[in-house]
């Protein structure tokens, strides 16, 4: 079981604790290329609706790969 603070107070804090996730994490998580990060980053950009590979892709953007990331997501939140 994982334990969580549920109070804030030190005095008075209980601990809850919760369930072990049911599914475990991958054993071996694989990491997408450089140019499969910089093929999805320029589909970000010219606004192009990313699927969930793609977006799960962009968790590893490092540097100025999330830069750029960043540079996209903030365009498309500003066009509303």
């Amino acid at each position: 079981m994982i334990g969580r603070v549920t109070s804030s107070d030190r005095q008075s804090a209980t601990a809850v604790l919760l369930p072990e996730p049911t599914t475990p994490p991958a054993l071996s998580a694989t990491v997408p290329t450089a140019s499969a990060i910089r093929r999805v980053l320029r589909r970000a950009r010219d606004g192009a609706t990313l699927n969930v590979d793609e977006a799960t892709t962009l968790l590893q953007a490092r540097g100025d790969d999330l830069t750029d990331l960043c540079s996209s997501a903030a365009k498309v939140r500003d066009a509303g």
